[in-house]
């Protein structure tokens, strides 16, 4: 009864409010509901309906999350979708329109209110993905007796580690309702490339040392050239490949170069020569050629805000080194700083001294295996919690 009494405190706390959304038609036949509170969840939620669709033909599936952008993908299979909202009002009309037969929520920032007002309905409930610093299994910032209330309202919860099962357990799960899944890394779709284009690359730069600065803005465009030129002093022939976060401005780029006293040749224009310092990627749609040739990578944005998923270079055995800023993806950067799999720095100085260093293979290849043992995880754990998924789908009456 103390649990009830929470919850109901909670959706008291937060009012009413009104319903005026407009949601796309509800597809005809089951429809799994996954909310995903941050980019990764939605990423993790993706690659276990790709696992799932391939069984589960009758079967819709709704994205939510603070991330997402409304729209229909795969003829109607997948909706990504707004809500479920902020008031009771708003998750009930949520609701009332789109009848989920499950919820799988993805992560620990788990809503209460939302979870008040689905219990009331015949929706199976399931936390997905819990880690041991998720804000629902870690204290402060909650009411009293609302952790508990709120997880004991879902049947099944798939916990990341041991630590994370056992803080669930005692919150008022049964032993029986949670499940170690290991780290629930998501599938990031490997980039393609053009091998022939790749081989005479491979060919024209020879033996030639190389990293790769991927995706930079304008802004971080002075710091990521100090950098280089210090690594120059260590290894005079090694070569940038500077990638425009803009390919258009690939001459601004160039210009910057220039400016700095170092040669630099854009790809647009030509091959890069013995004398090249740096070359100036500014194709467009060749990244995943860069992340394979290049054996170090410096995500652009990370110093200043920005960046992109860090599997991306890893998963292809390009070394990972960003700076601070990692969101929406600082869950996937985190567990490649943990597992020793990147190379984290603070500023442009360290920036440079991160560069001079990995250009020791060595160093390079440790950081490289480490990488490739955490992005080849997600694989393994998507398939075992789609599995655990496809038999819950299995009892929906419809």
């Amino acid at each position: 009864m103390a649990h009830s009494l929470a919850l109901a405190t909670y959706v008291a706390l937060r009012g009413r409010g009104k319903d005026g959304v407009s949601r796309d038609p509800r597809p005809d036949g089951p429809l799994v509901w996954f909310h995903c509170p941050t980019a990764c969840d939605l990423l993790h939620a993706q690659s276990v309906i790709d696992t799932l669709q391939d069984d589960q033909e009758q079967v819709s599936f709704l994205i939510t999350g603070t991330q997402s952008e409304p729209e229909v993908l795969d003829d109607g299979d997948v909706i990504i979708g707004t809500g479920p909202g902020r008031t009771k009002a708003e998750v009930e009309g949520f609701l009332d329109h789109w009848l989920p037969d499950a919820l799988f929520w993805l992560g620990g920032q788990v809503d209460p209110l939302v979870v008040a007002v689905v219990k009331e309905r015949p929706i199976r409930r399931f936390l997905v993905n819990i880690r041991s610093d998720d804000p629902i299994v870690t204290g402060g910032g909650w009411l009293p007796g609302i952790k508990s209330d709120t997880i004991s309202e879902f049947e099944t919860a798939f916990a990341a580690d041991t630590m994370t099962a056992t803080r669930l357990i005692r919150l008022g799960m049964s032993q029986e309702a949670v499940t170690v899944t290991g780290s629930f890394t998501e599938s990031i779709p490997v980039l393609p490339y053009n091998e022939a284009e790749r081989a005479d690359f491979a060919q024209v730069v020879g033996s030639r040392p190389m990293w790769l600065a991927s995706d930079v803005p304008v802004q971080e465009l002075e710091g990521v050239i100090a950098a280089h030129k210090n690594a120059l002093r260590r290894s005079h022939r090694l070569l940038l490949i500077l990638e425009p976060r803009n390919p258009e401005d690939g001459p601004i780029y160039a210009e910057a170069v220039e400016k700095a006293k170092l040669k630099a040749v854009l790809r647009s224009e030509d091959d890069p020569k013995d004398t090249t310092h740096v070359y100036i990627a500014d194709l467009g749609q060749e990244r995943g050629m860069w992340f394979r040739i290049a054996p170090t990578t410096y995500i652009g944005g990370t110093i200043l805000g920005g960046g992109r998923h860090p599997f991306e270079p890893a998963s292809l055995g390009s070394v990972v080194v960003h700076g601070p800023e990692n969101k929406p993806y600082q869950d996937a950067y985190n567990r490649l700083d943990k597992a020793g799999g990147a190379k984290a720095v603070k500023n442009n100085v360290e920036l440079a001294s991160a560069i001079e260093k990995l250009l020791s293979p060595d160093k390079a290849a440790q950081i490289a295996h480490a990488a490739w043992a955490v992005t080849s995880q997600g694989a393994e754990v998507t398939n075992r919690v789609a599995s655990m998924i496809a038999s819950l789908l299995d009892t929906l009456d419809h």
